[in-house]
């Protein structure tokens, strides 16, 4: 129970006091976790309370728990504590008997033996009942207010009817911080029938049904519809609404401007609330918006928004922020959280570089005798400078980051911030990094990342740069980095092994001056610029192993290099220890240092990548297999992906891996979307099952031998209904484990043609290490030893068999019983064929297994090719059309390989097979896929030159311009839909432009390179520019500009057309709406809608190249004044330059006289105005003979052009409903059910689909 208890005389003082209010409201309660409770024992602590209407004035009170089970500890009365103040603490803005009620309704389902009753003020508590009461309430209810602050303080032992209570812990330790939660901005543009504009702040309920909304935030006048009958439970309490309304087009701004949800029905409810509106299930369905509270953020499509604390979302200054980040940059959940990216476990400890003694290091070795440790000394003693504890300096390269073209810089608003306890710590290692010239403090940048710090696996801390904004703008170098199979196939034993851990290896290669400037990072101590390779760079691991393949060629034969770690193979003593002296011989010379305490000297077994090295063979590392043991069953779709990967990446070690996972790589299948949301309903006992076996299975420890080309290799493979399986031996013993489920178009492949897939397959992925070895295939299957295959399929995998010169044996089944074992080993559900499990063939295969690739993977439609010559002579014999072509001119009957049909003939063409109708569509989708999806050019050229069919050429472009594949992966090509006429603007100073230009790059000799941008202003009818620079990319830094140099000006524009991007957000869009200027965005992702501003910035740009070329800048200042200069000069150059389209200045124009004359204008603006016209009209007719014509109609489906692609990411996503086409080039489309988003027809195309031709054929 919970109950009041004043204090003694003694302690009355204690009763009310003032106390420092917290950042959030905290519970700390001073437990021992191991204290059981008796049958009369009470949880007993005290707790300060605000007191209402006393500003700063706080109650103390005694708060006691009664038993609560048999066998109830305190750890068990903690969380009951916890769980009522997280109670109270949702519930605040409910009064009376509502918040009692939710408090009760949340307490007493998560434990059954409680029962909580409100307290009588006539009937005292006693012992037998569970009561709440606080005295100062005389409601009896909770006397919290919305705002409360609970703090729990350490007590001294007292007694409660005579029973001693739980005396407190000296170490206070924290519950409940504020927590982090899914709240986003919403904008909504009108309500019911009526415009008006609403900033609303919101909360994404998933415990909700239906979307809320506050009555305090509907407008005087607009009508809430009546409902009755209704009533919501939400997170937020139960409660019955006064009606509901509409809200119209409804966005939200942090993830984007252009998609709206066109009708959102809210109820609205009449109580305090610290929100807004309450978004429900109902509009997160319809929406598609995801709440990932594992990882903090929320997802809408492919953007993210991280959780916030409700007091960062309810301060002004947070929220304008928001409405200022770009939603295009996408926010990942840990850059948002209180302390998300620091270990909780503990503090971190100092980072700790000192000299080692060698000799200490010697004698720790005790796996080596006298004489070897005496040899490993003396060769350690030579190069002594690598155990220095310095961080190592490697003199030969500076490395140079590329950006790509057009890049704008990124700054971080906020650094992340760093727990109290290690705040002393992390200051002291950014300094320590300052000394050892890792890091140079600066104070002015365009660039800044954020940084966090970590723990070690000794609990030293490292710091880690968050480049992940870095990253999507520079320009990636790849290297290869080895895979663990290719280390596998190169050892052949070894007696002894020396792993070699690079001191900070990273941090000893140095970056050149302008790279530097990309990588500088913000820290709550300041902002520095990283002097050397950061991690969390995407090019570091590449530039890493390529650089220590290169210091270590001489050697890599015998020896193995992963970035930092080397490890050092030899069988005899005398190789290693002489390999060991030339391998730390070419690292001190290169300027590296080791961590002698993270090596290992001379072992026989280790750890190294994961897996455990012994002289016989390879195993799993056990610490990774415990890490697996430990994992519970996954409860989301993230999860379920994250452990199917880590029991993957020992796939070499599981022969039945396919078939026992297959449950769980099936469901791993799932949408996404679905995936997050229905997860639960999807997950089965099969899935338990499976998850359970797939544990079972790791536990076993599995040895494979090292594989010896010099010796035969032993292959048993076999096939069943749904799988294929594979084990490769010798000596009788298992070198490596192939196994996979079938797709839907193998599993009705024949028995010798699925025995086939297995022998290709398993010498596909093993090319490597079995290609011009003795290799001895057994099968079970007689027909692959014969030598009359008549399988067209059969003789294409066998030429493909010969190239290894195999033996193939037959054996019985009850002979082959290992692979046997594999492929009939019972499934728990038959599924389609997870791609992540099939193993990757190595990458110098690649080009002589394309073929086998090919024929492995049919159309999954198509069981067997459509073209064989016995079913096409049984086709044309039962087509009538195709019988009735007997008799005319141009046709005849030919033989072919015991076959007679009828041909195309031409005099200057071998004769063609007719196609039948039936057989056309299946002939030209199994040549399309097998192509690699060819071209409808080449699949036409490709089946003509043997085939015949009228309107073939026809058929076969309709069918290749309906594959959804194509469509979603090929280059797009010319532009589909043609853009339309634009009128010239009718008056100066109606419309102007404005864009950002840069950044520009000034070299400044003996200081360094400094950056600039600048705000392009442009006057659409007239052409007058402006531009000024600006000190940063925000907001308001725009619209101070743009009030400055324009509208302090000249007349006050009508609309303003700009980009897209961060610095036309929140403050510029504020200084629009104070001067009654109608903003117009451009579409996303559509550059040429403000093409004047683009062509002024090349203009500009070689203006500025020219003159900063011919006055250098010698300081800061005056480089800052060179480029005032030169933009003033640049202005005044475009606006005295004469424009072809107007035949005068722009400055003529608007001044109405020459820029350098007393010569008055006589051109008059009608005459400009129809001469732009026709250039505007020109332009246009020229821009649509590069597009082909395509009138896009309500209901049409079309794809979405991937902005940027990468080489293999698809070109289109899609297909999505044209929901309506608008007159000035762009179409609302449909994304969900209830979320439309306006688009530019530039990034969509038509999506056709080929359900007819399927028709066809029925």
């Amino acid at each position: 129970m919970f109950r009041q208890n004043r204090y003694s005389n003694n302690r009355q003082s204690n009763q009310r006091r003032k106390l420092a209010v917290p950042q959030g409201p905290r519970v700390v309660i001073p437990l021992k976790p191991d204290f059981s409770l008796s049958e009369s024992r009470t949880v007993k602590f005290s707790i300060s309370l605000p007191v209402a209407g006393q500003e700063g004035a706080y109650e103390k009170t005694v708060v006691e728990v009664p038993k609560l089970t048999d066998d109830a500890t305190a750890m068990q009365a903690l969380n009951f504590v916890r769980e009522f103040f997280s109670a109270c603490e949702t519930m605040s803005w409910t009064t009376g008997a509502k918040r009692f009620e939710k408090v009760k309704q949340v307490v007493e389902g998560k434990h059954k033996d409680v029962l909580l009753t409100q307290a009588n003020p006539q009937q005292p508590p006693n012992g037998e009942s569970h009561l709440i009461e606080f005295q100062d309430d005389p409601q009896d209810d909770f006397a919290i207010l919305e705002s409360y602050e609970a703090e729990v303080e350490e007590l001294e032992p007292e007694y409660y009817n005579n029973e001693p209570v739980i005396s407190a812990n000296n170490s206070i330790k924290q519950l409940s911080q504020e927590e982090s939660l899914p709240l986003l901005l919403v904008i909504t543009k009108g309500i019911n029938e009526t415009p008006h504009k609403l900033i609303l702040r919101a909360l994404a309920d998933s415990g909700g049904s239906h979307c809320l909304v506050n009555a305090n935030k509907i407008p005087a006048g607009i009508e809430i519809i009546k409902e009755p009958g209704r009533r919501f439970n939400t997170t937020q309490g139960n409660f019955t609404p006064i009606g509901y309304v509409n809200l119209k087009d409804v966005s939200f701004p942090e993830f984007s401007h252009t998609r709206r949800l066109p009708n959102v029905k809210c109820y609205v409810f009449d109580a305090p609330c610290r929100y807004d509106l309450i978004i429900g299930r109902d509009a997160l369905r319809d929406c598609g918006m995801m709440i990932d509270f594992g990882n903090e953020q929320l997802s809408w499509f492919d953007n993210i928004v991280a959780f916030r604390t409700l007091s960062q979302f309810m301060d002004n200054s947070t929220v304008r922020t928001a409405l200022e980040v770009s939603p295009y940059q996408v926010q990942i959940a840990e850059g948002n959280s209180n302390e998300s990216f620091y270990n909780v476990t503990g503090p971190l400890k100092a980072s700790d570089y000192r000299k080692v003694d060698i000799e200490t290091v010697v004698a720790k070795q005790t796996h080596l005798d006298t004489a070897q440790q005496t040899d490993l000394l003396k060769v350690l003693k030579q190069y002594d400078q690598l155990f220095s504890g310095k961080i190592g300096h490697y003199a030969n390269r500076k490395f140079h980051i590329d950006i790509v073209e057009d890049a704008t810089p990124f700054h971080c608003k906020q650094p992340y911030p760093v727990p109290l306890v290690d705040r002393e710590t992390v200051k002291a290692e950014l300094e320590r990094q300052v000394d050892l010239g890792l890091l140079e403090r600066v104070y002015e940048s365009e660039w800044g990342m954020p940084m966090f710090a970590t723990k070690k696996s000794d609990g030293s801390i490292r710091t880690v740069d968050d480049l992940r904004q870095l990253n999507k703008v520079i320009k990636r170098v790849h290297y290869i980095l080895p895979k663990i199979q290719d280390i596998f196939e190169r050892r052949k034993g070894y007696r002894f092994l020396t792993k070699l851990d690079i001191s900070m290896q990273y941090y000893c290669f140095h970056l050149d001056e302008e790279s530097s400037w990309y990588c500088v990072i913000v820290t709550p101590f300041g902002k520095f610029r990283r002097l050397v390779l950061p991690m969390g760079l995407a090019n570091s691991p590449d530039w890493a192993q390529a650089t220590m393949e290169e210091v270590l060629q001489d050697v890599l034969q015998d020896i193995e290099v992963y970035i930092d770690d080397i490890a050092i193979f030899s069988k005899t003593w005398e190789e290693h220890i002489q390999l060991v002296s030339k391998v730390l011989r070419l690292l001190q010379d290169n300027g590296f240092t080791v961590k002698p305490e993270k090596c290992e000297w001379a072992v026989q077994e280790t750890n190294f990548l994961g897996f455990w090295f012994t002289p016989d063979g390879l195993k799993q590392w056990h610490k990774k297999i415990e890490a697996i043991q430990k994992l519970a069953k996954p409860k989301t779709l993230k999860q379920l992906r994250a452990f199917v990967g880590v029991v993957n990446f020992y796939k070499l070690f599981y022969h039945r891996r396919a078939h026992i996972m297959g449950p769980l790589t099936d469901l791993n299948g799932l949408d996404k979307y679905e995936g997050q949301r229905n997860f639960s309903k999807y997950w089965t006992q099969d899935h338990d099952k499976a998850f359970e076996d797939t544990k079972r299975m790791v536990a076993k420890e599995v040895l494979l031998s090292y594989p010896d080309p010099n010796k035969p290799f032993t292959i048993e493979t076999d096939a069943s209904d749904t799988q294929i399986g594979a084990v490769i031996l010798q000596d009788n013993k298992p070198v490596a484990f192939h196994s996979r489920k079938l797709t839907g178009a193998q599993s009705r492949y024949p028995i010798p043609d699925k025995e086939a897939l297995a022998i290709v397959e398993v010498l596909t992925v093993f090319r490597s290490m079995l290609l011009g070895a003795e290799i001895h295939i057994k099968t079970d299957h007689m027909n692959l030893t014969r030598d009359d295959i008549k399988s067209q399929r059969l003789l294409n995998w066998r030429l493909l068999i010969e190239e290894y010169a195999p033996t193939i044996t037959y054996v019985s089944g009850e002979e082959n019983v290992g692979a046997d074992f594999l492929s009939r080993y019972p499934l728990q559900s038959s599924a389609k064929e997870e791609q992540e499990n099939a193993l990757i063939p190595d990458s110098r295969a690649l080009e002589e297994s394309k073929l086998s690739e090919v024929m492995l993977y049919y159309p999954e439609e198509i069981e067997t090719f459509p073209l064989r010559f016995e079913t096409l002579h049984n086709s044309q014999l039962q087509d009538a059309a195709v019988q009735q072509l007997r008799y005319q001119e141009g046709y005849g009957m030919e033989e072919f390989y015991g076959f007679e049909f009828l041909c195309k003939t031409d005099p200057d063409q071998d004769p063609r097979i007719v196609i039948p109708e039936a057989l056309v569509n299946d002939a030209i989708k199994w040549y399309h896929y097998v192509g690699g999806h060819v071209g409808s050019t080449r699949l036409y050229q490709t089946l003509s030159t043997h085939f015949y069919f009228k309107g073939l050429k026809q058929r076969v472009e309709e069918y290749v311009s309906t594959c959804d594949s194509c469509q979603r992966n090929k280059n797009p090509g010319r532009g589909i839909g043609e853009l339309p006429p634009r009128q010239a603007t009718e008056l100066p100073f109606e419309q102007v432009a404005v864009d950002s230009i840069g950044p520009w790059e000034i070299t400044i000799q003996g200081i360094g390179v400094i950056k600039f941008k600048a705000l392009t202003i442009i006057d659409t009818a007239t052409l007058l520019v402006e531009a000024g620079r600006v000190e940063n990319s925000s907001s308001a830094q725009a619209a101070l500009v743009f009030e400055n140099q324009w509208l302090a000006r000249y007349p006050r524009p009508l609309t303003c057309i700009f980009d897209q991007g961060t610095e036309f957000e929140g403050a510029f869009l504020r200084c629009l709406h104070r001067n009654g200027i109608q903003a117009v965005p451009t579409t996303v992702k559509n550059p040429q809608a403000n093409a004047i501003c683009e062509r002024m910035h090349s203009t500009l740009g070689d203006i500025l190249r020219t003159l900063l070329r011919e006055q250098p800048p010698a300081t800061i200042v005056d480089a800052y004044g060179i480029i005032d200069n030169a933009l003033a000069s640049v202005i005044f150059a475009l606006r005295s330059s004469i424009n072809r389209t107007f035949g005068v200045s722009p400055g003529a124009l608007v001044f109405q006289r020459d820029m350098f004359h007393p010569i008055p204008l006589m051109i008059g603006y009608n005459q400009i105005r129809t001469e732009r016209q026709r250039i505007i009209d020109d332009n246009n007719r020229r821009a649509n003979l590069r597009r082909r014509y395509h009138d896009y109609q309500p209901d049409d489906q079309v794809l979405i052009l991937t902005f940027n692609p990468s080489k293999l990411q698809e070109r289109a996503q899609g297909p999505f409903r044209i929901h309506s086409v608008h007159t000035n080039g762009t179409v609302t489309i449909q994304r969900r059910p209830n979320v439309l988003e306006r688009i530019n027809i530039r990034r969509i195309r038509p999506y056709r689909t080929n359900e007819h031709l399927h028709n066809n054929n029925t």
